[in-house]
């Protein structure tokens, strides 16, 4: 089968490998689609956290099982699914306690630990492959990301009818701005792309703004009132997005942070004592496939929109570089029958 394969910064190979046999309990995947999601992005640019050399990327995995390990059932053979990007132990104390995306013991993250999904096929538990009923597989292609932004949203607590900032519209933060359309909640939307505030706006926002340009603290008064958002969902990872952003929280407001990056934050402990202000993090996802599926299989999210392009497995590292350098993209598929 080809794959695409880190070889060093700079260097993706595609190259040939021996198609995966499944093991018990395992299943083989045809790859129809892997997308390209923010962690790529990370992983070729931060120095700290560099792929490893011969590893293939690649965690947002869609297609269709063709071959079964022993302890599977026969039936499973064709089936569409979508993968979890991990297999968690579920006997830690974290996994007891439902945070199976924080397992201790996990040796087994698709990319990483296992040949991911920039290939022709992938091999995983049969736990890992969920069914996709319904479903085009382009349009579960999106169920591994969805079910990320449906996590910090289900994490926050936002109630209907509540005031919301999304910071960045990136897929994460587009997908975010769905699922709060979902819980029945109308957000504000800060971006410095004119692609993306006009992607936020075609996805239902309230209000755009680039902060770059316009009065964001004023906006967002105008928006949610002179006390300010009780939620702020940060999808960038951008210290300095941090920074803009935890001043528009009212007293009693929640930051989700959900975008990751290398950089600390400013946190004031007495602004955050005297105002009752609540940080979470929101790791990736803990059994929110089922519900990211769901969404997709009523409709609600706009497929169609979200994706920007579909690329063969060599374009791999120039939309790695296209989207780090912020251009006219949201979700780009990489789709290796195209190779």
């Amino acid at each position: 089968m080809k794959a695409a394969i880190y070889r060093g910064p700079g260097n993706v190979s595609i190259e040939s490998l021996a198609d995966p046999a499944p093991g018990p309990s395992e299943v083989v995947v045809q790859v129809a689609y892997s997308g390209i999601c923010g962690t790529d992005l990370h992983l070729v640019h931060l120095p700290a956290v560099k792929p490893e050399e011969g590893d293939v990327m690649g965690h947002e995995v869609v297609g269709e099982i063709v071959e079964i390990g022993q302890g599977v059932d026969r039936s499973r053979v064709g089936e569409a699914v979508a993968l979890e990007h991990l297999l968690s132990c579920m006997s830690c104390e974290f996994c007891n306690e439902g945070h199976i995306n924080l397992c201790r013991n996990s040796t087994y993250f698709m990319g990483r630990d296992i040949t991911g999904g920039n290939a022709q096929y992938i091999r995983v538990y049969d736990t890992m492959a969920v069914p996709v009923p319904g479903l085009s597989l382009r349009e579960a292609a999106l169920a591994e990301p969805l079910a990320v932004a449906y996590q910090g949203v289900a994490f926050s607590g936002i109630k209907e009818g509540e005031s919301a900032l999304v910071v960045g519209c990136g897929p994460i933060g587009a997908l975010t701005i769905q699922v709060l359309k979902a819980f029945g909640v109308q957000p504000i939307v800060s971006e410095i792309s004119p692609y993306r505030l006009q992607l936020a706006s075609k996805l239902g926002a309230a209000v755009t703004v680039n902060p770059m340009k316009d009065d964001l603290e004023a906006a967002v008064k105008k928006y949610a009132g002179e006390t300010g958002v009780r939620y702020v969902f940060e999808c960038t990872g951008s210290a300095k997005a941090y920074a803009q952003v935890m001043p528009l929280l009212r007293s009693a407001g929640t930051l989700m942070m959900v975008g990751s990056g290398p950089d600390a934050i400013p946190v004031v402990p007495e602004t955050m004592l005297r105002r009752q202000l609540t940080i979470k993090g929101s790791l990736a996802y803990a059994d929110r496939m089922a519900n990211a599926i769901e969404l997709l299989q009523r409709g609600v999210i706009e497929v169609d929109t979200l994706i920007s392009a579909e690329r063969p497995l060599e374009d791999w590292y120039t939309s790695v570089g296209e989207l780090s350098s912020g251009g006219d993209l949201c979700k780009v598929l990489i789709k290796p029958s195209l190779s």
